[in-house]
């Protein structure tokens, strides 16, 4: 039989695991929290219903969390693209109304799929346009413009009956260190936290948001020496501040916290405050069987040697089965949600691009993809913008160094993200080419000929696609919702 004290400890995890059928551990481990899918867990929305389903089955009232954020990061729409556009191209309209729409959209899709709670919205204030990490995810520089947008997609999700969990808090928007690699600092004074990082969480907070996910970055005017994750000052400043509900830790497994191993990792969020670990993805673990044991026994075992109290994971146990006990409501019709996410996706994308020159482009034109960092969150990189240039205005994909090649009357078309030498190489050969710039647009070089769509969906490549195909030239600072 299993001991209390593991059950509290199960009721705190929140593990990843590999593939479509679920783990024999999964089903045996007494109380479990819940589970985060991953892109490797929903190859495709019909896939995603039936391992929730069996989830269920296995684990009656068991927790099914997600990032789905819209835009770049999408876990349900992984292989294709977002048919959402990501927080900058909302940011960019500024219609509150429509962020609520899109959040109650992609909250039926999220219910529709059997998944309780998405670790969104993304609150981070966008001050650095170099930042590797947040960009487009975030819905801009102003930090009452992302506390506006952050409170319309709480509303929207609890409207869809899904759960929301903000993040990252104290705020990861002028880091220039993506945390899945190393850990970033946060090297601002408190004032300024307040002024500027803060706000967005404030308002969540007061919007009744479900769970708040904690950064993994130092932030030395609160805490020297751990990130804000693993810091009790951190997660003291965030109930001071109001939030009540569960605090969840984001991915132990990213580089910034897990030098010493997840397990260690967990033992001190707990100890810090968190309530709720995430355990990160199992795409690089050889047996996450051997991964959820090692962890949950590196917790209980630092319990029987008094180097954490019982008491305090009992806490955040309970905190975690209230959580549960608020999920599960009518699951809508995915085909139904589907369709209507595709429209309303695509209308909002229209509106949220930005256009500025003569971008006509036209089938026998050529596009070259400049990006080949790739993207530790939304597990992407451009593809779905390439794939929408070439299937609807039938463009020839061309690696920059086949350019010269290009026949005569062909037009060039550029997709980035970085002003880096290489594009700003390429733009300075070939003046009229068309600039598709899938970053925040502070981080665009100046050119006479740019598409800004604010993020790499598929709704924002396909509005794209139907701008530059547009038989009107279009005027520099048109708003695609005019064609």
């Amino acid at each position: 039989m299993t001991s209390p004290l593991r059950r509290d400890i199960h009721a705190v995890l929140l593990p990843g695991f590999s593939g479509t059928a679920v783990p024999h551990w999964v089903a045996e481990a007494e109380d479990l929290g819940g589970v985060l899918l991953f892109g490797q867990n929903t190859p495709d929305l019909e896939t995603t219903v039936g391992l929730t389903q069996a989830l269920r089955a296995a684990q009656p009232g068991l927790l099914v969390a997600i990032d789905e954020e819209g835009g770049n990061v999408s876990r349900l729409q992984a292989q294709e693209g977002s048919d959402l556009p990501a927080p900058a191209a909302l940011g960019a309209i500024d219609d509150a109304a429509l962020t609520e729409a899109c959040a109650h959209a992609m909250g039926d899709l999220i219910a529709a799929c059997g998944i309780d709670l998405t670790f969104a919205p993304v609150l981070d204030v966008a001050a650095r346009p170099d930042n590797p990490v947040i960009g487009p995810r975030s819905f801009g520089a102003d930090p009452a413009l992302v506390a506006r947008h952050g409170r319309a997609v709480i509303r929207g999700l609890r409207a869809a009956g899904v759960l929301s969990g903000g993040k990252h808090f104290p705020g990861h928007g002028d880091t220039d260190v993506d945390s899945h690699l190393a850990l970033p600092r946060l090297d601002v004074t408190d004032a300024e936290l307040s002024a500027r990082d803060l706000p967005p969480f404030v308002e969540a907070f007061a919007e009744r948001m479900d769970t708040l996910m904690v950064g993994h970055l130092i932030v030395p005017a609160w805490d020297p020496h751990s990130p804000a994750s693993l810091s009790a000052v951190a997660i003291d400043r965030a109930r001071a501040l109001g939030f009540t509900g569960p605090v969840v830790t984001d991915a132990l497994d990213m580089k910034a916290v897990s030098a010493d191993g997840v397990g260690a990792a967990a033992v001190r969020a707990l100890a810090a405050g968190a309530d709720l670990l995430c355990l990160g993805s199992t795409a690089e673990v050889p047996d996450d069987a051997a991964h959820f044991f090692h962890v949950r026994d590196t917790i209980e075992d630092a319990v029987r040697a008094g180097e954490l109290d019982a008491g305090r994971i009992r806490e955040a146990a309970e905190r975690v089965r209230m959580l549960r006990s608020r999920s599960g409501r009518p699951v809508p019709d995915l085909q139904r949600v589907r369709a209507r996410v595709e429209t309303l996706g695509l209308e909002a994308a229209r509106r949220g691009l930005r256009v500025h020159g003569d971008v006509g482009l036209r089938a026998g034109d050529v596009v070259v993809d400049l990006i080949t960092r790739w993207d530790q969150a939304a597990g992407a990189t451009s593809g779905p913008v390439v794939r929408e240039l070439t299937n609807v205005l039938g463009l020839t994909p061309l690696s920059a160094a086949d350019v010269p090649r290009v026949m005569a009357g062909a037009r060039l078309a550029v997709v980035a993200r970085e002003s880096d030498g290489r594009l700003l190489r390429l733009l300075a050969d070939y003046p009229d080419a068309v600039l598709m710039h899938v970053g925040v647009e502070g981080a665009a070089p100046d050119h006479p000929h740019i598409v800004y769509t604010h993020g790499i969906a598929r709704a924002s490549a396909r509005a794209a696609a139907i701008a530059c195909g547009s038989s009107r030239r279009l005027r520099t600072g048109d708003v695609q919702e005019d064609t």
